[in-house]
């Protein structure tokens, strides 16, 4: 469908990496754009967790561990960040469960406070609104978003973020039709839960041997050490539960969850623990991605899909979907 007029405006919902990357391109290149959160926050599943302890905090990367850079766009922004101190590389050793070292030679990184550093960065330069879930789109002349705090904003491209099942759930919710074969499209991107726990100890010193370790996948598939990782000043771990286990365990009490994740890692959890959460990621990662970069509909009025269901199921690949988003909007808009 063309255009009558040129639109000028872009809404983003989600203020992750892909959707906050997007954002910025757009911005970059004039555009006024808008980006509603849900969260409290910037990042999305790049989050890091802080909890406040006497006179000091405790921090926790409990979504996204790393990200590895390969795409020229992309490394742009790697290299900005870089030199402005927001990120930096993991020095710190990973290793498998039986102890063998990790042998890649790609570079690591990993935020400088945490892995939110770069999302929190990008969103500093935009206008966003956080704790506004969106809870209707509709459309007439430009899109209308309405949020659950009564909030509307208006703009005349959309750009969703949130893991698809989400997006999709929220269209068929606003009575907003997508053609047949998008919708089939779309629907074939699925995700994997993952439940992470989170331990905090009463100890100076860390407590694995490594900054994270890669294990067989069930119970366990990783776990972090957030001190040797050099974003928390006190002994954090970052547990990450396996697919099965996830989906098996979802509703299972979180003293049984930890419970469990520390027998299998009693080998190395010697300090008592001071404080435990639990975090379950209904959307932990993609299992199943689109080998495209984004998915457009222009009618009535562009509408992008992005995130870690296209490219590629990692942080690169959703930062990739969100800079080729922006740059095919942006020449959908001049046409």
């Amino acid at each position: 469908m063309a255009f009558e007029r040129l639109p000028k405006s872009v809404l983003v919902v989600g203020a992750g990496i892909s959707g906050l990357l997007a954002a910025t391109v757009l911005k970059e290149h004039g555009v006024e754009v808008t980006v509603l959160d849900k969260g409290r926050g910037a990042g999305g599943r790049m989050s890091t967790r802080r909890i406040d302890l006497d006179n000091t905090c405790a921090y926790f990367d409990h979504g996204a561990q790393y990200f590895t850079v390969s795409d020229g766009d992309f490394a742009k922004y790697v290299e900005r960040w870089l030199a402005l101190g927001i990120i930096k590389p993991l020095n710190g050793k990973l290793i498998r469960q039986n102890g063998e070292p990790d042998l890649s030679s790609e570079t690591r990184y990993i935020g400088a406070t945490g892995m939110n550093a770069s999302t929190k960065y990008l969103a500093d330069s935009l206008r966003v609104f956080f704790s506004e879930r969106v809870d209707k789109l509709s459309f007439e002349k430009q899109w209308t978003v309405e949020t659950d705090k009564g909030k509307t904003f208006t703009a005349d491209a959309l750009i969703l973020s949130p893991p698809v099942p989400q997006s999709l759930e929220l269209l068929k919710k606003s009575n907003v039709p997508l053609p047949s074969d998008v919708e089939t499209e779309l629907a074939t991107i699925d995700y994997h839960p993952c439940i992470a726990t989170l331990l905090l100890f009463d100890s100076v010193d860390p407590i694995l041997p490594a900054s994270g370790i890669w294990f067989q996948g069930e119970p366990i598939a990783w776990a972090s050490d957030n001190l040797r990782k050099g974003i928390s000043p006190l002994p954090t771990l970052t547990i990450h539960a396996g697919p099965m286990f996830s989906a098996e365990h979802w509703q299972t009490t979180d003293s049984i969850i930890v419970e469990t994740m520390c027998a299998h890692l009693k080998d190395w959890i010697k300090a008592p623990i001071k404080l435990s959460q639990v975090h379950r990621w209904r959307y932990g990662f993609a299992k199943s991605v689109l080998d495209k970069p984004f998915v457009m509909v222009d009618s009535p009025a562009p509408i992008v899909f992005v995130g870690d269901g296209f490219v590629a199921p990692r942080v690169e690949g959703a930062a990739v979907s969100g800079i080729r988003a922006a740059h095919a909007l942006l020449e959908h808009l001049r046409a």
